[in-house]
């Protein structure tokens, strides 16, 4: 049995059947809709492969579009648990986790502005480092983030610049910190 094109679009959306490509494109079934009642309404085959030709190619300029990884309000940062922190010279990366591990080094970013930081439970930094929880609160403007924290030694005050998102991974730099006694 042979299917016109506009027919096997329309077989696509009623059974919910996705490609890779569909999905990956996050093309919902009101989409595949959409697209077989153009195809459906074209009035000829010609203007069937035209309609195609045009949403293939909106399709795929959409998808090699550059997703700016600063895309900070959409993806909810920092909200979450951050961990796997590795250190540059002027900053460090880490990474989104579902739990922090005891005895590592991370932060827990609350809806309501507050946070846990999870360091050194003392100023001896060698090994075996033992580690504790202390208090924040914290605040996000554009790609700034602000941040007053307790550590054993007082109270830290930072800034830093969120440089990189996406895929569950931040890339910080570190602008500013001071100590308030």
């Amino acid at each position: 049995m042979k299917f016109s094109f506009s027919q096997r679009i329309r077989n696509a959306g009623q059974m919910n059947i996705h490609s890779p490509l569909v999905s990956q494109l996050k093309i919902s079934n009101t989409h595949l809709n959409i697209i077989s009642s153009l195809c459906v309404m074209a009035p000829n085959q010609q203007a069937m492969k035209k309609i195609y030709t045009l949403l293939t190619l909106l399709i795929s300029l959409g998808a090699c579009m550059d997703r700016d990884g600063m895309e900070i309000q959409n993806a909810n940062f920092p909200l979450g648990i951050w961990s796997d922190i590795s250190y540059q010279q002027d900053g460090f990366t880490m990474n989104k986790t579902i739990k922090l591990q005891e005895n590592t080094l991370g932060y827990v970013f609350k809806a309501n502005g507050t946070l846990i930081h999870r360091a050194n439970s003392g100023w001896c930094g060698t090994p075996p480092i033992i580690t504790n929880d202390f208090s924040g609160k914290w605040k996000l403007k554009g790609n700034r983030l602000t941040m007053e924290v307790a550590f054993w030694g007082g109270t830290m005050l930072q800034v830093w610049e969120i440089t990189d998102l996406g895929d569950g991974r931040a890339s910080i730099k570190v602008l500013s910190q001071e100590v308030k006694g």
